[in-house]
């Protein structure tokens, strides 16, 4: 590396005695979609015959990098491959009814670096749920080759055994994107042909409206014809509380990424595309084309369907399916609210009018955000925030004009608020980048019915000369001062940051030097908070204070070797002092409100 000194001569560079500690992000996103780097084959997976006596299993694969940080370092492309035959045979199928196989999906490399895919299968099984093959039968097939298992083809037969239906497994862990084009280089971008799927759109959105880093949570993605694949799918959105970072998936698997402070989950509202183009009826010229409602002039319009438009196959999961799902992820994130921050909104609904499934109504949206009320208490509520309308993106002018939810954005919109000025300033007031409409539109009288308490659903909203902005920004809760999203969001900011500053001192003597150490640890949180204007006071008396003492470590709290440090802000316009304690227990340290 070049010397930065363009002249002879004697300088001085002060260099610290010790590396300053990582603060905290609390702009990152998590994102939760389907697999998009392997699906069902072009030519789909199917039984031959009637009864069937052959089988022939496929999938299709796209370019992507592999993860470096998994491949010792290389960048290595994974080529894209259509129709990749796991398994083919026209007198014989490997499973019974009711039965099912795992195909291991491998990307294995040799010294020059060229890839190449290994299908290695597990052992069938006369059950749904078959074992997948080990890596010792990987390394086996792979001959010496370094390899990296990137998914689990999961192929299941019907009871009746006239079909069969594939899964894709992801086996890499969530990605980390720091912009779009990490995206594309890791997924794939946006999908050739458009399949109903909004995580790429979802991301894209995020990073056009301000967001700078994420990571990518893949869950499985089984056939959308598939009824028991898609209740699976729903299953392992959410994950299991507690499991293990090889076993756990969807948000239980962002939680484990301390970094994640937002998660969303956009194909969560997939739909079924009909690629068959249709026709409508338009209105007649002359006269009769004045403005008036179409289907006064020429009748109902049909459905229709192309490029980039959704038909009547309405959404991929039932709407009692993704509430369900919502209210679990609202339970199992009630316990994280001081560290994440949940993103929701109503699913589309089918127009009776049109037939055609288009964004949530202001009724379906307040209906819907009612149905969320008692899942958690009051408090836990904070964690989530829930947005209303969809919108209406586009690209670019000439390209077509897709429906998003309204999630994405708001992501976007925080992660912009909080780099640019940070974690306290409320995530409204915004523009939104890409969006050319609502669906649908929200007035005046829209908004004062949907933001008021209890409801603080936080509206999209267009404005003359600025476009369409995000005018809300209020958490589930109805908590005088945590139905505010910049107070949680503040609150939650100090919270992290005392934990990641406390976590040196996790196995120092219990004594009153470390009562000083976490004292001035959390003082230095604290004062640079208050030097930002987030603190309600003018003096640092009047916005926070720092009890870790003998007045709240006893002799028997120290015998049990926990330590206690308890932390009042008064964050923006409380009038009181909103309390959380931080301490250490068993080796851990641990921030409880």
């Amino acid at each position: 590396m070049a010397s930065p000194y363009a002249v002879p001569g004697v300088y001085y560079e002060p260099r610290p005695r010790a590396q300053p500690r990582p603060v905290p992000r609390t702009d990152v996103v998590g994102f939760i979609g389907f697999e998009p780097r392997v699906r069902d084959g072009a030519t789909p997976t199917q039984l031959f015959g009637s009864p069937p006596t052959g089988h022939a299993f496929r999938v299709d694969i796209i370019s992507f990098l592999l993860p470096p940080e998994l491949a010792g370092g290389a960048r290595l492309t994974a080529p894209a491959v259509t129709d990749l035959l796991l398994s083919e045979s026209v007198v014989s199928i490997p499973i019974v009814p009711g039965g099912s196989i795992k195909y291991a999906l491998v990307a294995a490399w040799d010294a020059s670096r060229n890839v190449q895919w290994l299908v290695v299968a597990g052992p069938p099984s006369a059950f749904p749920n078959s074992p997948a093959a080990t890596d010792e039968d990987i390394a086996a097939a792979a001959g010496g080759l370094k390899w990296l298992r990137i998914a689990d083809i999961h192929v299941r037969r019907s009871s009746d055994g006239a079909s069969v239906f594939p899964a894709v497994l992801p086996a890499l862990p969530p990605a980390r994107c720091n912009d779009w084009n990490d995206f594309a280089l890791r997924f794939g971008g946006l999908p050739a042909v458009d399949d109903g799927t909004l995580l790429a759109r979802a991301v894209r959105a995020f990073f056009a409206n301000g967001g700078a880093r994420c990571y990518i949570g893949a869950i499985r993605r089984p056939r959308f014809d598939d009824s028991a694949g898609l209740e699976s799918a729903l299953g392992d959105l959410v994950g299991i509380a507690g499991s293990s970072e090889r076993d756990a998936t969807g948000l239980e698997r962002l939680l484990c990424i301390f970094e994640v402070a937002i998660v969303d989950a956009p194909d969560l509202y997939s739909r079924i595309v009909d690629p068959a183009a249709r026709t409508a009826p338009v209105p007649r010229p002359a006269s009769d084309a004045c403005f008036r409602v179409c289907s006064a002039i020429a009748g109902p319009r049909t459905a229709v369907s192309a490029a980039g438009n959704y038909a009547a196959g309405g959404p991929v999961f039932a709407d009692a399916g993704v509430l369900a799902t919502q209210q679990a992820m609202l339970v199992r994130c009630a316990p994280e609210r001081w560290r994440v921050l949940l993103l929701l909104t109503a699913p589309v609904a089918l127009d009776p009018l049109t037939g055609v499934f288009s964004g949530p109504t202001a009724a379906r949206a307040v209906a819907w955000r009612q149905q969320l009320d008692g899942v958690v208490d009051d408090l836990s509520a904070s964690v989530a925030a829930f947005y209303h309308p969809w919108a209406l993106t586009q690209d670019k002018v000439g390209t077509p004009v897709y429906e998003l939810p309204p999630t994405a954005l708001a992501a976007g919109i925080i992660a912009r608020r909080d780099l640019a000025r940070g974690p306290h300033i409320a995530p409204a007031n915004e523009s939104l980048v890409g969006v050319v409409g609502l669906s649908p539109t929200v007035d005046e009288a829209t908004d004062a019915a949907i933001y008021a308490p209890p409801l603080n659903i936080n509206p999209l909203r267009p404005f003359p000369g600025l476009g369409i902005q995000l005018w809300g920004a209020r958490t589930l809760s109805g908590d005088l001062w945590m139905r505010y999203l910049p107070v949680r969001r503040c609150l939650s900011a100090i919270e992290r940051k005392a934990l990641a500053a406390l976590r040196p001192l996790v196995f120092e003597p219990n004594t009153p030097l470390l009562w000083f150490q976490i004292t001035q640890a959390v003082l230095a949180i604290l004062v640079p908070v208050f030097d930002a204007g987030a603190l309600r006071g003018d003096t640092p008396e009047q916005s926070y204070y720092v009890v870790c003492d003998a007045t709240n470590n006893p002799p028997e709290s120290i015998a049990a070797g926990q330590v206690l440090c308890e932390v009042g802000v008064a964050i923006a316009a409380p009038a009181e002092f909103i309390v959380f304690r931080v301490g250490r227990r068993e080796g851990v340290v641990e921030v409880l409100e």
